[in-house]
């Protein structure tokens, strides 16, 4: 699958661009006067550079992915090669796809008479671009979490793949934000998809009521969750908020059952959800009396960890029931990608394990959102592991 001239120029072109920073703040003000063309344009034009940098970070994975099976040509009947080959096949369709969806944004954004007109069904096919842009790479993490685990197989437990995987995947979320902020305003949210001044309890609650649905599901069984006094609001990106606190209660639910089944007990112990605040931050703790964390803390947040026996097949999934759909455990990107969402906006997410002052051994686990105040803190470049 080859690129023409024509688009690897353009390509480069736009991955050397400055992108631009948003704030929560900027982006929910910039839909505040509805759809017109210069806001349009400038969601659109932005979302289509990030996607030439997406492309450039793809190419450096099959460049490093290459060298590694160079050295691997040279042992005969090498299952590494092989291995090795079935990546670079990977990233050769992925680096394709981005670059066709560049090329779908790039040609709208290009096109003056669409701007110009800029009638109801040239709003309806920006609207259904910024939907392709979002959706188009539905299986982009699926192919990067088997790539990472091939490699690091083959070349250790943390190689130079794994930074840029990183990257690029948190690189993706820039790309999925900007379209589903425009998708959304097409659709008539004043704020597009920033939620201003969201009721946290309110996200908390929708977030447990998942979470206990999916434990209940997959254990047959689900621990009662503490919630918190409800007053404290904040700007969000809503959907990211609900994704990182639904697995982190999934994991301290899962958690506090696994306890309880090993020391034979009748209850499960509860989950506790407790907010806090200073000058700066809103925190946001998720407290469980389960079996604790036994493996390093920064292994749990790389790609591809898991800590299940069975890898979960999507198979399985598009056999269950929606509101099951998602595994307990298994694939090894939910706590990355939590992180990911919570540090954009200069978050940060903490895990620990408790414990208990009497004894000394661990009691449980405690999940940390720290979440900043103030809507005009700016987006950050992804978080690259060195």
């Amino acid at each position: 699958m080859s690129l023409s001239s024509a688009l690897q120029a353009s390509l480069k072109h736009d991955a050397t661009e400055i992108i631009k920073k948003w704030s929560l703040r900027s982006l929910a003000d910039h839909g505040i006067e509805g759809v017109t063309a210069s806001n349009s344009k400038l969601i659109l034009s932005e979302a289509t550079k990030r996607l030439a940098h997406q492309h450039e970070a793809c190419v450096r994975i099959l460049e490093i992915v290459k060298e590694i099976k160079s050295r691997q040509d040279n042992i005969l009947n090498s299952e590494a090669a092989f291995v090795c080959q079935r990546a670079i096949s990977n990233l050769e369709s992925l680096r394709y796809v981005h670059a066709d969806t560049y090329k779908l944004g790039s040609e709208i954004v290009g096109n003056q008479n669409i701007w110009n007109r800029f009638s109801k069904s040239d709003k309806h096919l920006l609207h259904s671009t910024a939907e392709q842009l979002r959706s188009r790479h539905a299986r982009s993490i699926e192919t990067m979490v088997q790539i990472v685990s091939d490699i690091r197989n083959i070349d250790g437990d943390e190689t130079q793949v794994d930074s840029h995987v990183d990257e690029f995947l948190q690189g993706r979320l820039g790309v999925q934000l900007l379209c589903d902020h425009y998708v959304r305003l097409y659709k008539g949210s004043p704020n597009g998809g920033v939620s201003v001044n969201c009721l946290l309890a309110d996200a908390i609650s929708d977030a447990v009521t998942e979470a206990s649905h999916m434990c209940d599901a997959h254990l047959q069984i689900f621990p009662e969750t503490l919630l918190p006094e409800p007053g404290l609001r904040l700007t969000i990106v809503r959907p990211w908020i609900h994704h990182a606190l639904v697995e982190l209660l999934k994991n301290a639910m899962a958690a506090s059952v696994a306890k309880a089944n090993r020391d034979s007990k009748n209850e499960v112990d509860p989950v506790r959800i407790n907010l806090g605040e200073d000058d700066e931050m809103i925190l946001i703790d998720i407290v469980d009396e389960g079996t604790g964390i036994e493996q390093e803390f920064e292994e749990v947040f790389m790609l591809g960890h898991s800590t299940a026996v069975k890898r979960w097949d999507r198979l399985d999934e598009q056999q269950s029931y929606a509101a099951v759909r998602s595994p307990l455990s298994s694939l090894g990107v939910g706590l990355p990608t939590s992180r990911w969402m919570i540090e954009y906006f200069r978050g940060s997410l903490e895990l620990w394990n408790n414990k208990d002052i009497s004894t000394g051994p661990s009691k449980g686990c405690t999940s940390r959102l720290r979440l900043y105040r103030d809507p005009n803190i700016l987006e950050q470049e992804p978080r690259i592991r060195r």
